[in-house]
């Protein structure tokens, strides 16, 4: 594979290279009549935008879809669907659309469209994508990860003069206030988002831990000079995270989905050009289980991690509280997340409110 090629994130499959994803695809198939779908993300559609009727193989190569094209044209009964067009300003839409139904027509010529399918309704002269004015569904959906982004960019600015063990207990806190619900995706980047380390002490640790941090801070909590910024960046965040999360939410499920040819879908991937979104994806890792929401996650601590005293006690506040929560959940069969995500829109409101606040405090 080339530098610039589309990737494959499996929450619980690594492949190193296309022909290993066929073998797994081609068995899951043959052996267990079972099918897997492929989420696009919206950097994979954009790709699609610079084909024309004219395009051939070699564009497609040339673009980084030749893996996509691969598997597509290589794989029995694999399903489609470009979910980053969600992700999308309504200005963009029909393009993205036409795009994928082009390269779907040039260069997947077997396929077939659902008859299940649906179009997302948009607005044609909407330019950008908001939270405020997402449908009560799309703020349902988004809201715990915007909130929980919005609430490390407030803690940055607005408690920047708390410590960095302070600005992460005061998360995990409001967190728990605002949702009553504690997601450990987030819970690492808000302890990477908190960890105050001088840039040349940085350097002195090993790469993998260096890249490690770059790539959650641009992808999920990189730096803004205003609101609205800070709010596209949330957004943005947010939508990353649906994508992994639905990837995993859905292959861990109990109950495949049924299909009308017998066969069961039972996994999905995502496919992406964001490379800095595949090493996050892989850096914090799913393990399939059947409590709780369907997997719980694996994060990586190298030893040089160990020697700081910010990493032993954040590790320790969020694995008391977890434990805390999973005890008082047990016990009382409790929660109310329901309720909380019935005031989301309000206290989303409450938070950016508190960073509009600092940003109008600064001198123009």
């Amino acid at each position: 594979m080339q530098a610039n090629d589309v990737v494959f994130y499996s929450p619980f499959q690594r492949f190193s290279n296309i022909d290993d994803m066929l073998i797994y695809i081609r068995s899951k198939f043959f052996l267990k009549k079972e099918c897997v779908q492929i989420n696009l993300d919206n950097c994979t559609i954009q790709r699609m935008e610079k084909l024309s009727h004219e395009s051939t193989i070699e564009d497609v190569k040339s673009l980084g879809l030749y893996p996509l094209y691969t598997i597509l044209n290589e794989s029995p009964n694999i399903f489609l669907c470009p979910f980053g067009i969600h992700e999308m300003p309504g200005i963009n839409i029909s393009k993205a659309r036409e795009s994928y139904e082009l390269f779907c027509k040039k260069f997947w010529p077997t396929h077939i469209d659902d008859p299940r399918a649906t179009s997302l309704k948009y607005d044609k002269n909407q330019t950008t994508v908001d939270f405020q004015h997402l449908s009560e569904e799309e703020k349902y959906v988004y809201g715990p990860w915007y909130l929980a982004y919005l609430l490390i960019q407030k803690i940055t600015r607005c408690n920047k003069n708390d410590s960095a063990v302070d600005k992460f207990s005061r998360y995990i806190h409001d967190v728990i206030y605002y949702l009553d619900m504690i997601s450990a995706f987030e819970l690492e980047i808000a302890k990477y988002a908190f960890w105050d380390i001088p840039e040349k002490e940085l350097h002195n640790l090993p790469s993998e831990i260096i890249c490690r941090r770059k790539n959650f801070k641009k992808n999920f909590i990189s730096s803004g000079k205003n609101l609205e910024r800070i709010k596209r960046i949330c957004l943005n965040a947010a939508m990353d995270t649906l994508w992994l999360k639905g990837c995993q939410a859905k292959s861990a499920l109990d109950a495949p989905e049924d299909l009308d040819n017998g066969y069961k879908l039972t996994e999905t991937w995502l496919a992406t050009t964001d490379e800095k979104l595949y090493k996050s994806s892989n850096d914090i890792e799913s393990i399939p289980t059947k409590n709780g929401f369907g997997y719980f996650v694996k994060v990586l601590r190298e030893e040089e991690m160990k020697k700081y005293e910010y990493w032993n006690i954040v590790d320790s506040i969020s694995d008391g509280i977890l434990i805390q929560r999973f005890i008082q959940r047990f016990l009382s069969n409790k929660n109310n997340f329901s309720s909380k995500m019935n005031n989301i829109s309000n206290s989303i409101n409450e938070i950016e409110g508190e960073l509009k606040e600092y940003f109008d405090a600064i001198p123009a």
